[in-house]
C-alpha cells in the first residue's frame, strides 16, 4: 500500500463506511421489524470486527511528511529517545499517555494501532451503555461513516483520544467523582476539552426544555456580524495555542477553505431542525435533552469561529453527537409513522455528507 496518499485512505474509509450504511439502510427499509427492537440490522457483536479492523486501517494509514500524524510519529520516538526537546509543549497527560505505551513497545504503528483502538472503544462503549442491542451495529456504523469520525482517528489523535476518554465518563446524568476525574484526564489528553467538560457540567445543572436554541440562534447572529473579532479572541485556545494555530490564524494555510463555510453549517443545523422537529411532535425523554442541549451549545460556540481556517476540528466536538441525535428517538418510540424510512433516510445524508466533503 506505499504507493497510496493518505488521501486515498481517506477516499477508501469514506466510500467503504458509504456502502456499508446503504446496505444497513436498505436492510432496515426492506425489514420493518427492526425499527421495533425486534430484530437486529446485523449482530451488534459485528461492531468488535470494526474495532479491530478500523484500528489496524487506522494503524497503517501511509504517514506524511508535516502532517500531524508525523508530529505523533516524531513525539513518540522522542520519548523513545528521551529527547526532552520536542516535549515542551506537550499536554501533561499525553506526555504520560506516550511514556505508558513506549513501556511497552517502540513500535510507532504499535503505538498508533493502540491509540486507535482506544479511540473507536470510547464510541462503542457510549453505545452499547446508550442504545438496545438492536440499534447498537446501527449507530456504531453511522458513526464511523459521519464527518469529522476518519480525522479524529487518524489526523487529530491527541484531540480524539481525549474526546473518546471523556465518551466513556459524559453520559452520567449527575457531577459525580467519577465524571470529574474522567473529564480530568480528557482534559490532561488534550485542553480543548476543557471547554466540552464545562458545557457538559452547565447541561447537567441548568439545563431547559427549549435545550437552548435561541443561544444557537443568537450566536449565528453574532457570528455573521461580528465574526472576525471572535477569530482574534477565540481561535487560539478552541484549537491550540501552539505554532501550528497560529499558522491558522494568519492563514499561512493558504489551500484551505476559509471564511464563513455554508456546507458545515447546513450540516450542524440539520440535528437542531430534527430535534425540535421530534420534541414539538411530542418527543420527551431526559437523557436526549441533556444531550441534545449539549450538543446545540458546543456548536453555538463553534459558530464564533467559524471563519478560522481548520475549525471543523473544533465542530467535531459537537458533531460526533449527530449519530445520537438522529438516532436515539427511533430507539425509543416504537409508533412514529414511517420510521424505518426515517431512520434510512437520516442514515443516507449523514454518510453522504461525509462522502461529499471527503471527495472535494
Amino acid at each position: 500500500m506505499e504507493s497510496y496518499t493518505s488521501h486515498d485512505w481517506l477516499l477508501f474509509w469514506a466510500y467503504g463506511s458509504f456502502v456499508l450504511v446503504f446496505l444497513y439502510s436498505l436492510r432496515i427499509v426492506l425489514n420493518k421489524q427492526i425499527a421495533f427492537n425486534t430484530v437486529p440490522v446485523i449482530p451488534y457483536q459485528f461492531n468488535y470486527f470494526i474495532l479491530f479492523f478500523g484500528a489496524l486501517f487506522f494503524a497503517n494509514e501511509p504517514i506524511e511528511m508535516y502532517s500531524d500524524k508525523w508530529n505523533y510519529q516524531n513525539l513518540f520516538n522522542s520519548i523513545i529517545d528521551n529527547n526532552t526537546t520536542k516535549l515542551m509543549n506537550t499536554e501533561s497527560g499525553f506526555y504520560i499517555y506516550n511514556k505508558i505505551i513506549a513501556f511497552f513497545t517502540n513500535t510507532p504503528v504499535v503505538y498508533f494501532f493502540i491509540t486507535a483502538l482506544i479511540y473507536l472503544s470510547g464510541y462503542l462503549y457510549f453505545i452499547h451503555k446508550t442504545f438496545a442491542p438492536a440499534y447498537r451495529s446501527l449507530v456504531f456504523v453511522l458513526m464511523i461513516a459521519a464527518l469529522g469520525f476518519y480525522g479524529y482517528g487518524t489526523n487529530t489523535i491527541r484531540q480524539g483520544l481525549a474526546l473518546s476518554v471523556f465518551m466513556f465518563f459524559f453520559m452520567e446524568k449527575k457531577i459525580s467523582l467519577k465524571l470529574i476525574l474522567g473529564s480530568l484526564i480528557a482534559i490532561l489528553l488534550h485542553k480543548s476539552l476543557l471547554f466540552v467538560v464545562v458545557v457538559n457540567f452547565f447541561v447537567i445543572k441548568y439545563n431547559r426544555k427549549d435545550n437552548f436554541i435561541f443561544v444557537w440562534v443568537l450566536f449565528l447572529v453574532l457570528s455573521i456580524i461580528l465574526g472576525d473579532t471572535f477569530v482574534d479572541f477565540f481561535g487560539g485556545f478552541l484549537i491550540d495555542s501552539d505554532a501550528r494555530m497560529n499558522s491558522y490564524l494568519n492563514d499561512e494555510f493558504e489551500s484551505y477553505e476559509s471564511g464563513f463555510k455554508i456546507n458545515f453549517l447546513v450540516y450542524s443545523i440539520l440535528p437542531i431542525l430534527f430535534g425540535w422537529y421530534i420534541k414539538r411532535n411530542g418527543f420527551e425523554d431526559s437523557f436526549f435533552d441533556k444531550i441534545f442541549s449539549l450538543y446545540v451549545l458546543l456548536n453555538a460556540f463553534w459558530l464564533l469561529v467559524i471563519r478560522v481556517p481548520f475549525t471543523d476540528r473544533f465542530a467535531y466536538l459537537s458533531w460526533f453527537l449527530i449519530p445520537f441525535i438522529f438516532i436515539y428517538p427511533f430507539s425509543k418510540n416504537k409508533s412514529l409513522p414511517n420510521q424505518n424510512f426515517w431512520i434510512a433516510g437520516l442514515m443516507l445524508i449523514i454518510a453522504f455528507v461525509n462522502l461529499l466533503i471527503s471527495t472535494k
